[in-house]
């Protein structure tokens, strides 16, 4: 989960670079759907996480606390890979004009 969030962050960064938009714009047009998630978990739907432990006879608030882990893990590898591959990329761009 946390590898295809962060893969799909990046794909919609470099698509809304490629449209002719700054990096700024990109990341935050990339976490859009992943903060978006984070607004309706709990009202929508009740992951799966925090019904599993609550089947399983923990308290709630364990349960809440190691669901909210695993989505802020989400959110920081979505924007750790937005970031990471934001750098690789002019990195390799400046190589690449330097052996012009």
């Amino acid at each position: 989960m946390i590898a295809a969030n962060g893969m799909n962050a990046v794909s919609i960064m470099f698509e809304r670079m490629k449209s002719g938009g700054l990096a700024g714009d990109g990341i935050r047009t990339a976490m859009i759907p992943t903060v978006d998630t984070l607004k309706v978990v709990g009202l929508v739907h009740m992951p799966g996480i925090f019904v599993g432990m609550i089947l399983a006879g923990s308290p709630p608030m364990t349960a809440a606390s190691a669901q909210l882990i695993v989505l802020y893990m989400i959110v920081a590898s979505s924007l750790t890979s937005c970031i990471v591959s934001l750098l690789m990329m002019n990195h390799f761009d400046k190589a690449n004009s330097w052996t012009q």
